[in-house]
């Protein structure tokens, strides 16, 4: 990884992006309400209930996210296929015919969850400014996803104004970049804020650097127990000031 360019006297304050500053569950929620629909319109008037069709399709969607490529999991196409897989399943069980336009449906919701408009959560941007007034801080973003993807949502929401740099994986690794932070500014002076104990927290854990915990999100595929209870975890993002401003003084 590229070495940081940065101040080494302030806090190094690593974001995650999706359910951390960006509200990107509820689009998962509201496209899979519409595929549900899709595969209904489809099945005509003998359609699976709406249950088993979620049901399904979680199914379908964790076993892939367990056996693909760490570099495909959190890319467009897992989802788009996995809706794809749903419909074909629920056909070949029922004995119905598998509809081209239903699946060109699917695709085109499923992949209208990455488009805009994005929607910031409340609180994140006045975190984001109290920290920067402070002035001991400096702020970066770490987030899985497709690059490009991610640096639109950034973009899109004028986030971009309030971070030094940003640093997306489609493989959700950010081990690495934790690991060489520490080495960077020393693991006391790194902080990782996100609403994954796998992907955020369990990784800062491992680099031994901070590590704050805000629960999130309704995507439990790649659930995990933390590596140890060395974190903080908060309810909501606007106590993050705070607890920095405290971190360590109890």
């Amino acid at each position: 990884m590229t070495p940081f360019t940065s101040d080494y006297q302030k806090k190094q304050i690593f974001f995650d992006l999706d359910d951390t500053l960006i509200d990107d569950s509820y689009k998962f929620e509201i496209t899979s309400c519409d595929a549900t629909k899709a595969i209904i319109l489809g099945f005509e008037t003998d359609s699976p209930s709406i249950d088993e069709i979620v049901q399904e399709f979680r199914r379908i969607d964790t076993e892939r996210v367990k056996t693909l490529p760490p570099e495909e999991r959190f890319l467009p196409t897992r989802f788009t296929t996995s809706w794809h897989l749903t419909y074909d399943f629920l056909c070949d069980k029922y004995k119905k015919p598998n509809k081209r336009a239903t699946h060109m449906m699917l695709e085109g919701l499923a992949l209208q969850n990455f488009e805009p408009p994005y929607f910031i959560i409340p609180s994140a941007v006045d975190v984001l400014i109290d920290l920067l007034h402070v002035g001991k801080c400096e702020l970066r973003i770490l987030s899985a996803g497709d690059p490009q993807i991610q640096e639109r949502k950034v973009d899109m929401t004028d986030l971009t104004k309030h971070f030094a740099s940003r640093h997306f994986f489609p493989d959700g690794n950010k081990y690495p970049s934790l690991e060489e932070a520490a080495k960077e500014f020393g693991p006391k002076n790194v902080w990782m804020i996100g609403n994954s104990l796998n992907s955020d927290i369990n990784p800062a854990l491992r680099a031994g650097v901070n590590a704050i915990y805000i629960p999130r999100g309704s995507w439990t595929v790649l659930h995990a127990e933390p590596l140890n209870d060395k974190y903080v975890e908060l309810k909501n993002i606007s106590e993050v000031p705070r607890t920095l401003e405290n971190w360590g003084k109890q």
